[in-house]
């Protein structure tokens, strides 16, 4: 049988057809201005690829090797119609776009779009198309179709809630369920499945991939690293943590937060300073402001008499000024200093940026800057290097990837110094 290739294109419209091997072996999109695939833009490839190998799930389901035989079968349902139908026209879009920002964004999901989450490298999108039936995308693949109460991303895939009668809830991995019961909250952490069930005396229990990891009086909870922190209060005022089933901590706390699986705890001394313990060991005592942690450091904020601040990395000083605002990441403080309309950047002591700014990230030890531009376009920065210039209705930032929404396009930036 010939290698299906689900894409004619003319001037008019794209039509399926089967692709014959050529004589140069060269793999072509068979169409009237002879188009193979290695004409299209390298940033639609791989869009295109994932369009077809869908269709041809489509064709297979129902016997078909082709389109003519595709729409000769009378039982072809409505839904996998208008599927193919869609899927034709974001290829026909692409195609007629040809050129999509000289090869920086690459296509990941054409579309409406009700809502959507980075997760892993990975675009996730919602689709709202008949009453509360929902539709959620991974890049450009459709991954569930049903009722959706509740959705959240974690490692690469989307996790749907869906309320049942009686008051119980089922939840799936994609499209597989993975559990079903009663559930009072619930949470996600590096693949595992966190459930909290409120049960009649008051007190909780907890379940970790359907076993059970706690059960007693729980007063706030926090999930991390595949682990669930389970704060209780003891009547003398102090709290007790546990890990799971393990206890961690017994003792006066103010505060508690969970970076990366270890528990820091707060807590204020008789002469107003404060105390931080990581794993019950003491990492820094003295005045803070605000404090994080990023990378396995603590990031802290400190006033000074004269109205500046200063920030210290693990107890040594790492900046000194003015600072309007801060954040730490990927092991960096990255300082803000001035209004929107003239800002300046620091990591550490190091300025990074310098001028008009609409919004930031800090992100893979960088300054992400987006400005805006006279013709409405807009920029987005690297520090001080310019890796985009374009239409831009949305971004959002992972890691090392940033990810630009176009009214209804979605693309991955590709940097300068990424491309071939």
């Amino acid at each position: 049988m010939p290698e299906l290739n689900p894409f004619k294109i003319t001037q008019s419209k794209i039509v399926p057809e089967v692709s014959r091997a050529s004589s140069d072996g060269v793999e072509r999109l068979p169409s009237a201005s002879g188009i193979r695939r290695q004409d299209l833009p390298e940033t639609i490839r791989e869009y295109a690829d994932n369009l077809a190998a869908q269709i041809k799930a489509i064709y297979a389901k129902y016997g078909a090797e082709n389109f003519e035989e595709f729409k000769e079968i009378k039982k072809v349902s409505a839904q996998d119609a208008r599927k193919v139908a869609d899927l034709f026209k974001a290829f026909r879009a692409a195609v007629e776009k040809n050129q999509i920002d000289n090869g920086e964004l690459v296509l990941r999901f054409s579309g409406f779009v009700h809502e959507w989450k980075i997760s892993d490298g990975h675009i996730f999108v919602q689709q709202k198309r008949f009453g509360s039936k929902t539709e959620i995308f991974k890049d450009n693949n459709e991954i569930f179709s049903g009722d959706i109460d509740v959705w959240r991303v974690s490692d690469g895939h989307a996790f749907i809630l869906q309320a049942q009668d009686g008051g119980t809830a089922r939840i799936l991995k994609d499209k597989v369920e993975i559990f079903s019961g009663e559930i009072g909250n619930w949470q996600v952490s590096d693949g595992h499945l966190f459930i909290v069930q409120n049960l009649p005396d008051g007190t909780a229990r907890i379940l970790k991939d359907k076993v059970e990891i706690f059960s007693g009086v729980s007063a706030g909870w926090t999930v991390s690293a595949g682990h669930m922190f389970i704060q209780q209060f003891q009547p003398n005022g102090t709290r007790k943590i546990f890990k799971d089933k393990a206890e961690i901590f017994s003792g006066k706390a103010d505060n508690w937060k969970v970076y990366d699986g270890h528990l820091f705890i707060v807590q204020t001394l008789p002469d107003g300073t404060t105390r931080i313990l990581k794993d019950k060991a003491e990492i820094f005592s003295g005045e803070i402001v605000y404090w994080q942690v990023s990378d396995g450091h603590l990031f802290i904020s400190q006033n000074l008499p004269d109205g500046t601040a200063r920030i210290l990395k693990d107890k040594v000083e790492i900046f000194s000024g003015k600072v309007d605002d801060w954040q730490a990441s990927d092991g960096h403080a990255f300082i803000l200093q001035g209004e929107l309309d003239t800002i300046k950047i620091f990591r550490g002591k190091v300025e990074v940026f310098s001028g008009e700014m609409k919004d930031w990230h800090p992100s893979d030890g960088h300054a992400y800057v987006r400005q805006e531009q006279p013709d409405g376009t807009a920029r987005i920065l690297k520090d001080n290097i310019e890796i985009f210039s374009g239409e831009i209705d949305d971004w959002k930032v992972s890691g090392e990837q940033q990810y630009i929404r176009k009214k209804s396009d979605f693309y991955r930036l590709v940097e300068p110094e990424e491309k071939i």
